[in-house]
């Protein structure tokens, strides 16, 4: 293996029950970016599945395994922080990436002011997936879900994919960041265990002065929610009480708006739901939920 002089990039990928998709994930890289500048560190949050013995031995394969679940983000910063690369590529468990994916996310980064660079991400069939957005408020996630995802799924078709911008945040699904630009925004919050990690360090980012930018010469495959799937129960609330706390942090004025809009949707959902007890427990997140326990 390089030194951190020589090698250019860590590629970060978090593990937690993904069964045959790390290793689909891991062989796209390994079959797909030739080279030897890059190492793949795989950060497993206490998996009790056969996901990492899927994975055929190869020397650019660094396992980090913890005792117990940390988190998303905190996953992400243990992996960064035994990074040997120049720069690290964000990547989800259950992606797929081709030939042009990291060369061309690495030209276009070496070659331009951006801090983070996203790709397009794709779902398995082909059809466009949203993993960008505008910074967080209640009206534009409401925007976000009903007009800005439809609205860019119609815009990728019309412009043939060719819709590369600055946005506000890059999903977690995958993004290319400079290792000393990472640390230096201080990483994903660990206070958000999984979901709206993203939205908060590219917040962070902006604060900074630096710009993300999607770029869609360059793509990935996802296919969305594989470790999750299997562990709603326990994923469910904690999505919510990431909501909450993102708004702790930058919104807190909207906080009992946001909370009663919450309530009233699950009441709603309790009626219709065929899983009743994913439904109370994160009313009860959200009732409990206080800032000041949380920040």
């Amino acid at each position: 293996m390089k030194s951190f002089s020589e090698l250019k990039l860590s590629i970060i990928i978090v593990n937690f029950n993904s069964g045959e998709y790390l290793s689909k994930t891991v062989n796209s890289i390994l079959e797909n970016y030739k080279g030897d500048d890059f190492e793949i560190i795989i950060v497993d949050n206490n998996s009790t599945d056969d996901s990492l013995e899927r994975i055929d031995k190869n020397e650019k394969i660094k396992i980090i395994k913890s005792d117990k679940n940390i988190g998303f983000g905190a996953a992400n910063n243990i992996g960064a922080e035994k990074a040997q690369g120049k720069y690290l590529l964000i990547l989800n468990n259950d992606t797929l990436i081709n030939k042009e994916t990291i060369p061309r996310l690495m030209d276009f980064y070496e070659n331009s002011k951006y801090a983070a660079i996203g790709p397009l991400v794709l779902y398995p069939k082909g059809s466009f997936q949203i993993s960008f957005g505008t910074d967080l408020n209640l009206f534009s996630e409401f925007i976000l879900k009903y007009i800005y995802e439809p609205y860019y799924k119609l815009l990728y078709k019309l412009k043939k994919g060719k819709i590369s911008r600055k946005v506000d945040w890059l999903s977690g699904v995958c993004f290319l960041i400079e290792k000393e630009i990472y640390q230096k925004i201080g990483g994903f919050d660990e206070n958000f265990f999984i979901y709206l990690e993203d939205c908060d360090f590219f917040r962070r980012l902006r604060e900074k002065g630096y710009t993300p930018y999607y770029y869609t010469e360059a793509s990935i495959i996802h296919f969305k929610g594989k470790s999750t799937e299997k562990h709603l129960s326990f994923v469910y609330p904690l999505n919510k009480k990431s909501q909450l706390y993102y708004y702790c942090k930058y919104n807190k004025k909207s906080l009992p708006l946001l909370k009663f809009y919450l309530l009233s949707k699950l009441k709603i959902k309790l009626i219709f739901s065929g899983n009743k007890k994913i439904i109370k427990d994160t009313i009860k997140t959200i009732r409990e939920f206080k800032c000041e326990d949380n920040i």
